[in-house]
């Protein structure tokens, strides 16, 4: 089992440990979480760095907090539907 974070500047991450401080965004199996980051999350101008869209360009801290939440919901949404498909399927 894996968690997925961000630290504030909304970078994400996945691993087995979240370091602190950081945001909880969901926790499950890892190969599952990097492609919900893969399908969801914007690619930062360096290539290698996935971000939580809105949070970089937030302009306070509640709109970046309404950013990660916001994200937080599409995750749990489309991990919901991989996990139903994957049921179907069998």
């Amino acid at each position: 089992m894996a968690e997925m974070w961000c630290d504030a500047k909304g970078e994400l991450a996945v691993g087995a440990r979240r370091p602190l401080p950081s945001h909880f965004i969901i926790a499950g199996p890892g190969a599952l979480l990097r492609r919900a980051i893969e399908s969801l999350a914007r690619l930062a101008y360096d290539g290698r760095t996935w971000l939580v869209p809105g949070v970089p360009e937030a302009a306070s801290k509640a709109e970046a907090m309404a950013a990660l939440q916001q994200f937080r919901e599409r995750v749990t949404k489309h991990i919901d539907r991989e996990v139903a498909a994957r049921k179907e399927a069998r």
